[in-house]
C-alpha cells in the first residue's frame, strides 16, 4: 500500500472528521466540495505519475481490482494477528484508549475510521503484517497523544492530564479565538 492509499484514507478521515464536527454541518456541501476536488487532484496526480513512469495510465481502482490476492477473512484474521501488528498495538492501544475521550472527537472518529480503511484494504490485499505500518500512519497520532495524556495524569497526579484543569481539548473554543486572532491564553481580561 503506498502512494495510492492515500487517497481512501483522506477521504475517510475527511468526511468523518466533517461529520462528526459541530462545526462542520451547516457547511458540508462546501467542504464536501473541497473533499471531492482534493480526492479528484489525488486521482488525477496519481494517474499522471503512472503515465510518467510507466507510459500508461493506471487509475487507482484498476490498481485495486488487481491486487485482490486472497480470501477476505482468513487475510483479515491473518493480518490482526501478525507480530508486526501485534507488537505496534499490544501497549499503545490500551494506553491510548484510557484517554482517548480527551481529545478532539473529529480527530478521533476520521482516525477510527481511517484505520478501518486500512484495515479493510489490507485484508484484500493479503498484507498480513505489513498492514502495521499503515495502521498507525492513520491511528499513531491519536493512540499516542492519548497515551501521553494519560502518562501524564498519572505522573502528576492530575485526574484530566492538563495543569489548566480542562478535561477535554475545546476545538470550539480554539477555533474561535482563532477566527478572532486571538489565542485562548490571550484573551483580554474578563473574557472566558
Amino acid at each position: 500500500m503506498g502512494k495510492e492509499t492515500f487517497l481512501p484514507f483522506m477521504c475517510v478521515l475527511s468526511v468523518l472528521w466533517c461529520l462528526a464536527d459541530p462545526g462542520c454541518r451547516h457547511q458540508i456541501a462546501r467542504i464536501g466540495a473541497w473533499i471531492a476536488l482534493a480526492a479528484i487532484a489525488g486521482v488525477l496526480t496519481t494517474a499522471v505519475v503512472d503515465l510518467v513512469v510507466e507510459n500508461r495510465v493506471v487509475w487507482p481502482w484498476d490498481i485495486a481490482a488487481s491486487e485482490r490476492l486472497g480470501s477476505f477473512f482468513p487475510s483479515l484474521f491473518k493480518e490482526l494477528v501478525h507480530r508486526n501488528v501485534v507488537y505496534t498495538f499490544i501497549w499503545l492501544a490500551p494506553l491510548g484508549a484510557f484517554r482517548i475521550r480527551n481529545l478532539p472527537r473529529p480527530w478521533v472518529v476520521g482516525s477510527l475510521g481511517a484505520a478501518l480503511a486500512a484495515t479493510v484494504l489490507g485484508a484484500w490485499h493479503d498484507m498480513g503484517g505489513g498492514v502495521a505500518r499503515p495502521l498507525f500512519s492513520c491511528l499513531g497520532g491519536v493512540l499516542s497523544c492519548s497515551t501521553a495524556v494519560f502518562l501524564w495524569s498519572t505522573i502528576s497526579g492530575s485526574p484530566h492530564g492538563f495543569e489548566r484543569g480542562r478535561s477535554r481539548f475545546d476545538t470550539g473554543q480554539v477555533l474561535e479565538h482563532q477566527a478572532s486572532g486571538l489565542h485562548p491564553d490571550h484573551r483580554q481580561p474578563g473574557r472566558r
